[in-house]
């Protein structure tokens, strides 16, 4: 894994699970640590099983022993841990289970350094244990909830977490913007290419459709090469066209994997609708876009017309 890659990805870790936890470690001090401890792990899951859990305990209680105890750094673990360039050279079933592992680990690792800290105080040690066996089992939770909700592959969320969401933001808002995308013409990369090359423009495409979209707004992977984007308020015309707009920019530079240059595109349905209608039906309306949209591009241009020649009469 490049330097500027694990830096990039340490600072995003960092600032998911430095504000609210207590540390005396410094900013800087904290993207070196996460950083060193991103590019051990991902060298790990390519030596192995026992390479890879071993390297999850060490970072989980490196990120323990500095007292940034927030139970975010397990949720900001996990989508570190979906983005190791390292799992991308592997069966897809291995990267996932391999995957999985790491984020078990951590949490022992993390559960086990805090629970070793806590026990230093004398007079706390039955309350000690109770508090350790909590963090085990709410690592586990954590574990499997983060395996329900996100997509294996890119880390976004998977079509529980979005239909979760969306029912949240049907609740709590006024109007809801959904955005459906399917990209053009993807089976050829993979018969051509391969899987592997498949699946890593897919995470390409991944990456490029969360940095489009804005904070509010959740990103997701329906499965295959389907994505949707819930668009979080405002939800007014013009947000929903300024995030559109980024979505269809998103595809304009060509995706280059393993020398080979990708012209990908996709086609994109945009629905927005009373919050009190059926979140599903937004869904399929969406839906319903996309697919008008995808037929359109396959429609061939009319032949130009011909002139005809008038018969002369006899």
């Amino acid at each position: 894994m490049d330097r500027v890659g694990a830096q990039a990805l340490a600072r995003r870790w960092w600032a998911a699970i430095r504000s609210t936890s207590f540390t005396a470690v410094t900013t800087a001090e904290g993207v070196r640590l996460l950083q060193g401890l991103i590019e051990e792990m991902d060298a790990a899951v390519a030596a192995g099983d026992e390479p890879s859990v071993e390297a999850g305990r060490r970072a989980g209680g490196t990120v323990a022993g500095i007292k940034l105890t927030d139970p975010m750094a397990l949720i900001a673990t996990a989508h570190v841990l979906a983005r190791l360039p390292g799992l991308a050279g592997l069966d897809r079933d291995v990267a996932v289970a391999r995957s999985a592992l790491l984020v078990g680990a951590f949490g022992q690792g993390f559960a086990t350094a805090q629970r070793e800290r806590i026990m230093q105080g004398q007079n706390a040690i039955q309350q000690a244990m109770g508090n350790a066996q909590r963090h085990v089992l709410d690592a586990v939770r954590q574990r499997l909830y983060l395996q329900a909700r996100l997509d294996p592959l890119t880390g976004l969320a998977n079509r529980l977490l979005v239909t979760e969401r969306l029912a949240e933001l049907a609740a709590a808002v006024d109007r809801l913007g959904v955005c459906l995308l399917d990209l053009d013409n993807f089976k050829t990369i993979n018969d051509g290419h391969g899987h592997p090359v498949g699946d890593t423009v897919l995470r390409i495409v991944a990456d490029r459709l969360r940095a489009a979209v804005r904070d509010g707004d959740l990103v997701g992977r329906l499965g295959g090469d389907e994505f949707v984007v819930l668009i979080g308020p405002p939800t007014d015309e013009l947000a929903v066209a300024g995030v559109a707009a980024r979505l269809r920019a998103a595809f304009d530079a060509p995706i280059t994997v393993g020398g080979n240059a990708f012209a990908v595109s996709a086609s994109i349905g945009i629905t927005v609708g009373p919050a009190a209608a059926d979140p599903g039906r937004l869904l399929q309306a969406a839906d319903a876009q996309m697919y008008r949209a995808k037929a359109t591009a396959r429609v061939p241009p009319p032949p130009a017309a011909q002139p005809t020649r008038r018969r002369a009469t006899r």
